[in-house]
């Protein structure tokens, strides 16, 4: 069973799967099949979306998990992994960062950053990991993590959701001193 139909079915919501597509490439026999889950857990709408691509060769398909707010936060936020350039340049010119600050380039809303890089769980949750996050300038009433290498598991879907319930909390928390 895919992801996205063990999470629907554990959660006893509707899944829709589109149509397949299977290409024939000089490199071999490529099948294409997109698949879209969106789902409430615990109060937060999140919409989970997969295109993975299989054949001969192994290919990895980025995997989307967008956490959906009930209000327009008017804040922006990208946090993105650093490359091992970044790593040794950053080691060179900046003596004392934090955990978070080693492994990934964080840019938005200092506040927010602020509180984020001070959270040790958050520390926890993305380390080692590959996940691109964001919450758009143009679109403030949501956030995306995107995995790099997909997501192959219910547990590791639930960890990615908890690194998003952290960022929300946080966001929520700064809204409400900000009033």
């Amino acid at each position: 069973m895919n992801l996205i139909k063990e999470l629907t079915v554990k959660h006893n919501l509707p899944y829709k799967e589109k149509r397949n597509l299977t290409i024939k490439s000089p490199l071999g026999l490529y099948h294409y099949e997109p698949q879209t889950g969106s789902f409430e857990i615990n109060g937060s709408k999140i919409t989970l979306n997969f295109n993975p691509v299989n054949g001969i060769s192994r290919v990895t398909e980025p995997a989307s998990i967008r956490l959906h707010f009930e209000d327009d936060l008017q804040t922006y936020l990208e946090i993105s992994p650093k490359s091992k350039f970044q790593k040794m340049i950053d080691s060179i010119l900046i003596q004392k960062s934090r955990k978070i600050q080693q492994e990934f380039e964080i840019n938005g809303d200092v506040h927010l950053i602020e509180n984020l890089i001070s959270h040790r769980k958050l520390s926890d949750l993305l380390k080692g990991e590959r996940v691109f996050l964001k919450i758009d300038k143009n679109d403030t009433s949501s956030i995306s993590l995107v995995s790099q290498y997909g997501i192959t598991n219910v547990n590791q879907f639930e960890k990615y959701l908890g690194i998003l319930k952290i960022i929300k909390q946080k966001l929520f928390q700064l809204q409400l001193t900000a009033v």
